[in-house]
């Protein structure tokens, strides 16, 4: 029997690995379910599949925890730390590897013709092998404790990005019968238009991320500037990738589609990701402005004040998500499912922008610069709208 310290390890260690733990489990599931009930064949993809994804995960940490010890002052240090933060299992640099062997893998895997079964037997026993060698290196690896680099992948992002990679891998597959491209792939091409445009943007985040950590003392100034030569080059690097990959036009289920609009569609996302970064960053500056505006006021105008908060948190932080909708949607009705994915990819791609808002800026007790009894003004000067009406319904009842 274990004892009671032995246990708050156990818990403590799947409570902060539940996310290995849980893509372990269900693709293993989703292999059993693809081998009994379709009876479909691909042990050595399944072998080949493991076997890379464990080495290439457990490689990556090992090496980049290595690296990081070495270089712990320096320039060097800020150049590999932006690589592996916030560390190397969850960063830029894990990403990339880990598309990279993916597609290494999947060029060289001699199937001549994809289906949904072989895909799973080679995405998901790939994804197993490192959600392995995750757990693996969890218990018996070396990890750099204190990473001190400005720059911090955020993982709600790094989750987004890889399911819309996965989503549109998948949707490539109704894409088999193309005509003739410029690639020699031919009908591999839309699988493999997402994966090269993953890696092509994962260095391009990686250079802003860089220059923004090089000049931190300018970063106000930096960030804006960063954000939009990001998406140039995003779009620049889609106009590059569709023509290749894509053939002019195709039929699909009695639809044609052109390489046009799938560009069309990726350029969409791209621009919606900009945006919807910009309309953040309006919204935590209004209301940052809205605050000191209040605090530097007597107690008067209730009903501007509390305005004015339903026209910045009722309004205002709407917008990011209304404008990632609408490109969504204009995106499916471009190209299809497929660019509706392909289009959330490229609001994803700049890692570094925000396409929603996750924190309510006017909530006084997430506020931390301010005092005790500067949060009870704010309170008292620009209610919350919806206690205001509760304590309205009270009275009148």
């Amino acid at each position: 029997m274990l004892n009671q310290k032995s246990k708050e390890k156990i818990n403590t260690f799947f409570s902060n690995q539940y996310k290995p733990v849980l893509i372990l489990f269900f693709a293993l599931t989703t292999i059993y379910i693809t081998k009994s009930y379709f009876n479909a064949t691909g042990t050595q993809l399944i072998q080949y599949g493991a076997l890379v994804g464990f080495s290439q995960m457990f490689l990556v940490r090992l090496l980049g925890n290595l690296i990081l010890l070495k270089t712990k002052k320096g320039q060097i240090h800020k150049w590999v730390g932006v690589l592996f933060a916030p560390r190397p299992g969850y960063s830029l640099g894990m990403l990339f590897v880990s598309i990279l062997a993916f597609t290494v893998l999947f060029l060289n895997a001699g199937v001549t013709y994809w289906n949904v079964f072989l895909l799973n037997y080679l995405l998901f026993s790939f994804l197993a092998g490192s959600a392995l060698a995750t757990l693996v290196y969890e218990v018996f690896g070396f990890k750099i404790k204190d990473l001190h680099i400005n720059y911090q992948l955020d993982p709600d992002r790094y989750d987004a990005f890889s399911g819309a990679l996965i989503a549109t891998i998948y949707l490539g597959l109704s894409y088999l019968q193309l005509p003739e491209t410029a690639s020699p792939l031919q009908y591999q091409g839309a699988i493999l238009l997402p994966l090269v445009f993953a890696l092509v943007s994962l260095m391009i985040t990686y250079l802003g991320a860089i220059f923004f950590e090089l000049n931190i003392n300018k970063s106000e100034y930096i960030k804006p500037f960063v954000s939009v030569i990001s998406s140039a080059l995003l779009i620049y690097a889609a106009i590059k990738l569709v023509p290749y990959f894509l053939p002019f036009n195709w039929l699909n289920e009695g639809v044609e589609f052109t390489a046009l609009q799938v560009l069309m569609a990726m350029q969409v996302g791209i621009l919606v990701g900009l945006v919807s970064g910009k309309a953040v960053k309006a919204y935590s500056y209004l209301a940052q402005k809205y605050i000191d505006f209040l605090l530097n006021k007597p107690f008067k105008g209730l009903i501007v004040n509390i305005s004015l908060r339903f026209v910045i948190n009722g309004v205002l932080a709407l917008l990011p998500l209304f404008f990632v909708l609408s490109g969504l949607m204009f995106s499916y009705s471009l190209a299809g499912i497929y660019g509706l994915t392909l289009s959330f990819l490229c609001m994803v791609s700049n890692v570094g922008v925000s396409l929603i808002i996750l924190r309510n800026y006017l909530n006084p007790k997430r506020l931390e610069n301010i005092s005790h009894r500067q949060k009870m003004k704010l309170e008292r000067v620009s209610p919350n709208f919806k206690k205001l009406l509760m304590k309205w319904f009270k009275v009148s009842n």
